[in-house]
């Protein structure tokens, strides 16, 4: 079942992040601290509250060596999986 958006565009990066850190074994609380924001902010992007900002993302980018390949890659992952209809 998909995930409804309460007629909102989707968020396709609010897995990004939870991957990101996932990978990097860090709580929201550490991923936070790593990135300079609140563990709050961390939370409402894992949970679809809000969308990143183009600067929070190269922060991101930057900050834990992603390649733009991979942020393309996982967002038309997450859009091809937002765009399919449902059953």
């Amino acid at each position: 079942m998909k995930k409804k958006n309460k007629g909102k565009p989707p968020n396709l990066f609010d897995n990004l992040f939870k991957d990101v850190r996932y990978e990097k074994d860090l709580t929201q609380w550490e991923f936070a601290d790593v990135l300079g924001c609140a563990q709050g902010y961390i939370s409402k992007l894992e949970n679809d509250i809000c969308t990143p900002s183009i600067y929070f993302l190269i922060r991101t980018k930057r900050t834990f060596g992603l390649d733009w390949k991979y942020i393309e890659d996982f967002y038309i992952k997450q859009k091809r999986y937002h765009d399919t209809p449902e059953a």
